[in-house]
């Protein structure tokens, strides 16, 4: 029987890696995100969990058929290469074996001919895919929107407008951190905010959005990790800005990850800067765009 074991921890795409380095052989076959300690779920650790399930060295002796490996890259190229000048070789020579070819000669210019067609004819590797993702609509959801609080309290706005419903029963709009009328609520009663919120939500069959700020320019998110934690949220949406440098945006990302879990990206204004495709390289998947989900917009 295959062997299972156990890994844990904080970010999930580091956990696939040290699963991936640390057993090459196996195979992944859950993931869930706990929460563990606390009272009541206050002050509870959020982590990830994974079960990697390992053959035993018996399995791993089991013969396979070969395969033969389809040539690609630089392999594919030579090989090109080979069969051009086999086959110009026997055109051209009487004699056999393989002759010497000129960089001078025609025969030179039609081989790299060959090359580079067959080059040209060969597949790029397709760039990994992160899974679809869109704000949470089930009745008693919190979604947390998390980023500087004018362009949070926008980006929650649209989620709480795209789950308006006929009955006008829509998601309801929370205030937090720099936007909340009272930012120095302790953390007791900021948790029983959001719970009387989910309670709400459950009663009117609608999901929570709460609009994190967290400064004018994002600048406060190590003074607010243990609030935004307090909360608890099942979705955390973090909120960036297109138009900034690829580098000071994948620095900051990287600071607010190290002190909240961040399922997914919500952009703002994609569509005024010719490189909105540069936000698809910060290690998250992007589910909302300029006011709307992206799936119901053009890739760029």
């Amino acid at each position: 029987m295959p062997m299972r074991f156990r890994l844990e921890g904080e970010h999930l795409e580091s956990l696939k890696e040290l699963a991936r380095t640390r057993y090459p052989d196996g195979r992944i076959v859950s993931g869930d995100r706990v929460r563990t300690g606390g009272i009541a779920g206050f002050l509870a650790r959020e982590h990830y969990e994974l079960v990697v399930e390992v053959p035993t060295p018996a399995e791993r002796r089991v013969p396979q058929r070969p395969t033969v490996p389809t040539p690609v890259g630089l392999a594919a190229l030579l090989g090109a290469a080979d069969a051009a000048e086999d086959t110009m070789a026997g055109a051209d020579d009487p004699a056999p074996g393989p002759a010497p070819v000129s960089t001078e000669s025609p025969r030179f210019a039609d081989l790299l001919e060959a090359i580079t067609s067959r080059a040209g004819a060969l597949p790029e590797p397709a760039a990994p895919a992160h899974p679809a993702v869109s704000p949470l609509r089930g009745a008693g959801d919190l979604v947390l929107v998390l980023g500087p609080q004018h362009a949070a309290r926008r980006v929650a706005r649209s989620m709480v407008v795209a789950a308006g419903r006929a009955d006008g029963a829509g998601a309801a709009l929370l205030l937090a951190g720099t936007l909340s009328p009272d930012p120095a609520l302790p953390l007791l009663e900021e948790r029983n905010r959001a719970t009387t919120a989910r309670a709400s939500g459950v009663e009117h069959g609608r999901p929570t959005v709460v609009a994190y700020g967290l400064g004018d320019f994002g600048e406060d998110v190590g003074a607010h990790a243990a609030r935004v934690r307090v909360l608890a949220a099942d979705q955390v949406w973090l909120v960036v800005d297109a138009r900034l440098k690829p580098a000071d945006t994948v620095r900051w990302v990287q600071g607010v990850r190290e002190h909240v879990l961040v399922d997914a990206l919500a952009v703002e204004a994609a569509a005024l800067t010719s490189s909105p495709e540069s936000v698809r390289d910060l290690g998250l998947p992007v589910g909302w765009m300029d006011g709307t989900g992206v799936a119901a917009v053009a890739a760029p």
